[in-house]
């Protein structure tokens, strides 16, 4: 593993994940998927001065954005070779029939679909090289905080697409992993996947990885 992208590192975790890489001596593509003020926008990023570290902005529900990213970070790091794509916590939400239309809109049209078509792109990117290394992680808030069902259907619908890309994985030569936690701290969570990544995640094929689930 030489570079990584990273999405979502406008969240304390993504944040996190570009510090733990970046100290392990990797380039890293940040790509914040929000909109934050022109003057703040660089302000998270100081840190990371010294560092191989490119910033390029995400659309979510855009899929000229998520080829874009792709190919601005291939101009900054021709040696991409891994990528997180990281599904953060949901609030816990109302019940199946007091569900909101914008909620379910936000969560699925913008979340969800971000997070495929992204995934879809990075593993066509990485076939084509036969080889490289392309993790899903999601981090669910504590059973203590409640029950979030669009939180479930997201994990669920990322699980279904890991296990139905397993065997293409494997002939493309992909690493192709999950990660699940339930934990609240962030930086402990984004070490473990940053050691993991880099020790455990290179072989064809797909595992799963589980930190604080219970």
């Amino acid at each position: 593993m030489q570079s990584v992208l990273v999405t979502d590192t406008h969240k304390p975790l993504g944040l996190n994940l570009v510090k733990a890489f970046a100290q392990k001596g990797l380039n890293v593509v940040a790509a914040p998927s929000d909109e934050p003020e022109e003057n703040s926008r660089k302000k998270p990023y100081d840190a990371f001065k010294k560092k191989p570290v490119a910033v390029v902005p995400w659309n979510r529900s855009s899929p000229l954005s998520s080829k874009n990213l792709i190919l601005r970070g291939l101009q900054r790091f021709p040696d991409l070779d891994a990528a997180l794509i990281l599904l953060p916590p949901l609030p816990p939400g109302s019940p199946f029939s007091e569900l909101k239309y914008l909620d379910v809109e936000t969560v699925l049209d913008i979340w969800l679909k971000g997070s495929i078509l992204l995934a879809r792109d990075l593993f066509g990117h990485f076939a084509g090289m036969k080889g490289g290394s392309l993790s899903f992680v999601s981090l669910s808030l504590p059973k203590s905080a409640g029950v979030s069902l669009l939180d479930d259907l997201c994990r669920e619908a990322v699980l279904v697409i890991w296990k139905d890309l397993l065997k293409d994985a494997r002939a493309s030569g992909i690493a192709l992993n999950v990660f699940l936690s339930r934990a609240t701290d962030a930086r402990a969570y984004a070490e473990f996947i940053a050691k993991t990544s880099t020790e455990k995640c290179n072989k064809p094929g797909g595992r799963l990885f589980y930190f604080q689930w219970k």
